[in-house]
């Protein structure tokens, strides 16, 4: 339920009744306000009005434009009669409602080195962006290199999403919508491999699901966990 109210800007502005100054819609339209009587105290006068939107009852993540100005010019036809020319900004006189989302996801794990303390920044670990084959392209980059602390720890930066990251349905809805990532152990080369030290080729294969919540946040869920790589 939205709420809209004709308001006066301009002092002693004539206006309608006070039960015609607020409109109420359930679904998108138009309003209407009610009748605004003209005198000839008004004749070459200039009145500005704004409809203004508001709601009590949106969940986060909904905003809108407005207010829509109304600018009135009273003047006289030159057969008695007074007639008001009314401008409207935007011309369109639209309020528009708009809806963002946001969401996010850290990938994070623990390297584990059998034998022998882990040194900090021994191993370096890289974080693709793939397909659902979750295959790479040739020279493909990874979108981030990070390296484990003394405790084997490592963390990605978080990973923003917008409603640009989602996919719409044919009424341009939100639909849960899949991201496909690879976390991999870059192999050192030349000298900066250990040759006491026997490299993983494992691959993390990670599908994250972006599901719109309708409140203004995107829930990411990672299979597997985001912490468990």
């Amino acid at each position: 339920q939205v709420t809209f109210t004709l308001a006066a800007v301009t002092t002693g502005a004539p206006m309608p009744a006070e039960e015609d100054r607020v409109q109420i819609l359930t679904a998108p339209g138009t309003v209407s306000f009610g009748t605004i009587a003209l005198t000839k105290a008004d004749k070459d006068q200039t009145y500005e009005y704004t409809i203004t939107e508001t709601a009590t009852n949106f969940p986060n993540g909904w905003s809108h434009t407005g207010p829509v100005t109304a600018t009135v010019v009273v003047s006289d036809n030159g057969a008695g009669e007074l007639t008001a020319d009314v401008t409207y900004s935007p011309a369109n006189k639209t309020i528009t409602n708009s809806y963002s989302t946001k969401g996010d996801i850290t990938f994070s794990g623990k390297k584990e080195l059998k034998n022998r303390k882990l040194q900090d920044k021994e191993f370096t670990f890289e974080l693709y962006i793939t397909g659902e084959d979750f295959e790479l392209t040739d020279g493909q980059e990874p979108i981030q290199t990070k390296q484990n602390a003394e405790d084997g720890t490592y963390s990605f930066e978080k990973i923003d999403y917008d409603g640009s990251d989602l996919n719409k349905n044919a009424d341009g809805y939100y639909v849960e919508t899949k991201k496909y990532y690879k976390i991999i152990e870059k192999i050192p080369t030349g000298d900066e491999k250990d040759p006491s030290v026997t490299y993983t080729n494992k691959e993390y294969n990670i599908t994250a699901t972006l599901t719109d919540n309708g409140k203004g946040k995107i829930e990411v869920v990672a299979d597997p966990s985001e912490t468990t790589y």
